[in-house]
């Protein structure tokens, strides 16, 4: 359920050679009923920018899921970016 105009859970954090947002993350907000914004891409390029910009800015709550696998530190700088804006993170 991948929504398109309204976005409720931005799924920001590591990327690869994770798997949480595939294996655990969307199957749990799908049952749930809860649309969301993938922004991991098989294949990325510059346009995907501005929708993510959009995405986050459409979100009613942004998680940032910062695993072992990866350092992240570009997600953990926007996480605290947008703590620091009083927006609605976990972390």
């Amino acid at each position: 359920m991948e929504a398109k105009l309204k976005r409720q859970v931005f799924l920001g954090g590591s990327c690869n050679p994770t798997t949480w947002r595939q294996k655990t993350a969307i199957p749990l907000l799908e049952r749930a009923g809860v649309a969301f914004y993938n922004p991991h891409v098989a294949e990325w390029h510059a346009g995907l920018v501005a929708l993510e910009t959009e995405a986050k800015a459409q979100s009613e709550v942004l998680l940032f899921v910062i695993d072992g696998a990866t350092r992240a530190i570009a997600s953990i700088l926007e996480a605290v970016e947008f703590i620091l804006l009083g927006r609605n993170v976990v972390l």
